[in-house]
């Protein structure tokens, strides 16, 4: 968490690779020049392999919802989530904007996971 809460100004996954985080649930820093773009959101990676991985199955890779808080979501906001409010289920990491948001998600995650 010290590491996350370092990047307090930045959204989503705050420069941390998203294959790092899903396979070695390790916050291994981006390098720019390894991107995709992935249902119109910019990632970047650690690595050309980590891209290539990407690349290959990036709805495995991707934070769900497109990044957004599925719990704001649903009440007709789409508002960004961020790292410091994650939480992985059923192998997809879902970002939300506050623990509150967070918090209501863990006690009912099936009324927010069609997103």
């Amino acid at each position: 968490m010290h590491l996350i809460s370092r990047r307090a100004g930045l959204v989503g996954l705050r420069g941390f690779c998203p294959v790092a985080l899903q396979e070695q649930s390790t916050l291994v820093d981006i390098r720019p020049q390894f991107k995709s773009v992935f249902e119109n959101h910019l990632y970047h990676f650690s690595s050309a392999q980590a891209k290539a991985k990407f690349d290959a199955n990036p709805t495995r890779y991707a934070p769900a919802a497109g990044r957004t808080d599925v719990v704001r979501r649903s009440t007709g906001f789409r508002v960004q989530g961020n790292l410091s409010y994650a939480t992985w289920y059923q192998g997809r990491l879902f970002l939300f904007e506050s623990e509150a948001t967070k918090a209501a998600f863990q006690a009912r995650p099936q009324s927010y996971i069609r997103y």
